[in-house]
């Protein structure tokens, strides 16, 4: 799932250093955020490490963090310290990755878990 964030900054440095022409260009960024893998299937026992990063105008992938979460615990289970999904029992499961932004919580995309 893709989420496109605009950020205007003069000089290309203020937000992320980079790769503007001159240090007064004014860089008009659109930031993508991307959350891997997609859609995946795992059996159970399995796990993986979803990653969330933002990418665009003149940065290169940049990695964040994010808080996983999961309703369909009995499928999955997460370990946030580790950053990671593990398949516990058949079924599917839907893990959203969300971010802090001031006193809000964003969702930043999810990831549909087909255990087998």
């Amino acid at each position: 799932m893709l989420r496109h964030i605009t950020l205007a900054a003069v000089g290309c440095g203020l937000a992320f250093s980079g790769g503007c022409r001159d240090a007064m260009s004014v860089c008009d960024l659109v930031l993508v955020t991307k959350l891997t893998p997609g859609d995946t299937t795992v059996r159970v026992g399995q796990s993986f490490e979803p990653r969330l990063a933002v990418r665009g105008g003149c940065i290169p992938v940049v990695p964040v963090a994010a808080t996983l979460r999961t309703a369909d615990a009995s499928v999955v289970s997460i370990d946030q310290g580790a950053g990671r999904v593990t398949a516990i029992a058949p079924g599917v499961a839907h893990v959203v990755a969300t971010r802090r932004e001031g006193s809000n919580d964003v969702d930043y995309g999810t990831i549909v878990v087909r255990v087998q």
